[in-house]
């Protein structure tokens, strides 16, 4: 969501905004999420210096190092996803379904709720910044007439403004994989393609290459060259890609370093 965050920022002409490709990384650490001890039975002081060094070490700290740390644990309990309900909906939309463009605009109305939440929680945060003040309840006539202006905005603009599905690539790359998905009927949804998704969403949107399972190398519909990110589904595909890599960066330092 940090993208609908940093649209509306952007609509806001009282502020500079660094390049969202500076805000989209993190270390190894907080790939899932930003955490730090709480409730440790220190005074407030104390804890905040333990906060802050416990941030330091995780952020410092390598793959290898975390891998290491965890050493042979199995994965947690709760990571497979209920698909049962969004398999049951294949099956009864199946026949409604036309086209992979009516699958893809399926998708991208069922994506304007979160995403006009989302605006509106921002643009509260900036009204209480610049007015002191709380913004107006949801449940006021102003609230909502908002949210609907956001929505619109979210299904419109991805629909028809290429500029827009850039810029909310993550939003649009998830959408057309789901609607892949939906449009080829025979296939059901297993909890691992809700992980492989999102993982495309983001390896698709911000990095120069992923390394896919072959059945989602084939779903890609042309993201990959929409945002220059080279796919691979084999192994020696993987190393022939990291291979003209880095030959790319070893000839684009050299350039750098003769100039």
């Amino acid at each position: 969501m940090a993208e609908i965050s940093y649209f509306v920022h952007s609509t806001d002409s009282s502020g500079d905004l660094h390049p969202f490709h500076h805000l989209v990384w993190t270390k190894v650490a907080y790939a899932l999420g930003f955490v730090h001890l709480n409730q440790t039975g220190f005074d407030a002081d104390t804890e905040l210096a333990i906060q802050k060094a416990f941030f330091d070490k995780m952020w410092d700290m390598r793959l290898e190092d975390v891998m290491k740390t965890l050493g042979g644990q199995t994965s947690p309990d709760g990571l497979d996803f209920n698909v049962s309900g969004l398999n049951e909906g294949v099956i009864q939309n199946a026949d409604q379904l036309r086209s992979f463009a009516q699958a893809y605009e399926a998708e991208l109305r069922g994506s304007v709720e979160p995403g006009a939440n989302v605006a509106m929680d921002v643009i509260g945060d900036l009204f209480r910044k610049r007015t002191g003040q709380l913004p107006p309840d949801k449940t006021t006539d102003l609230w909502q007439k908002l949210w609907k202006q956001w929505a619109n905005l979210f299904f419109l603009a991805r629909r028809k403004r290429p500029l827009i599905r850039e810029q909310l690539r993550t939003l649009h790359i998830n959408a057309a994989l789901h609607a892949a998905f939906r449009w080829d009927k025979a296939r059901r949804f297993t909890s691992n393609d809700l992980y492989d998704f999102e993982h495309a969403s983001a390896a698709l949107a911000y990095c120069r290459a992923f390394f896919a399972e072959d059945g989602l190398h084939a779903r890609h519909l042309a993201l990959d060259r929409l945002f220059q990110c080279h796919v691979a589904s084999d192994i020696p595909g993987a190393i022939a890609l990291l291979d003209a890599i880095e030959r790319t960066d070893a000839a684009t330092e050299l350039a750098t370093a003769s100039a």
